[in-house]
């Protein structure tokens, strides 16, 4: 399953849905309706869009009725189920999820710490603090330091060894 959430339809999200029809990729939009009409999601605590989208994630992962709409309907099977959570605005389908599903598996199999009983979860990866940071440029007032703040909380033998330490 690839799930994505957007508050708005923009060009990117038509691309992104574009190249995942090229691919047979079954692309689920959540929210693009923008004021959540249909009250799926309770957004009355968030403050920005990038909380928005973690948010619309996980009531998807956490709520049995929105991951039988959006995720894995009653009639599929959940054993070994692959769910995709991307960006709505950048992310570009080049491959068939046949492809993605099997460098998955060849990437939990080489790692040394996987227990096959238990899920695997990969998450990508940037080398820019973003929103907060733009390289060197601070987008928010604070980004900086915020992102001072998340390096240090961050430090560990597996971010010591990649520049790519921001959760994208």
């Amino acid at each position: 399953s690839v799930v994505t959430y957007t508050d708005r339809a923009t060009d990117g999200l038509c691309l992104s849905a574009l190249t995942a029809a090229l691919q047979g990729i079954e692309l689920m939009i959540v929210g693009v309706a923008g004021d959540n009409a249909d009250g799926e999601l309770d957004f009355s605590n968030v403050t920005n869009a990038k909380t928005r989208k973690l948010h619309a994630f996980v009531a998807l992962l956490t709520n049995d009725e929105l991951w039988s709409k959006y995720v894995v309907s009653p009639s599929e099977t959940e054993e070994k189920h692959l769910v995709l959570l991307v960006d709505a605005s950048d992310v570009l389908y080049l491959k068939p999820a046949e492809y993605i599903a099997s460098v998955y598996e060849k990437t939990t199999a080489e790692y040394h710490g996987h227990h096959r009983d238990r899920d695997v979860v990969l998450l990508a990866a940037e080398r820019n603090c973003w929103p907060h940071m733009d390289g060197i440029r601070e987008r928010i007032p604070g980004g900086a330091d915020f992102c001072a703040n998340f390096d240090n909380l961050m430090k560990s033998d597996a971010t010591k060894s990649s520049s790519f330490k921001y959760p994208n």
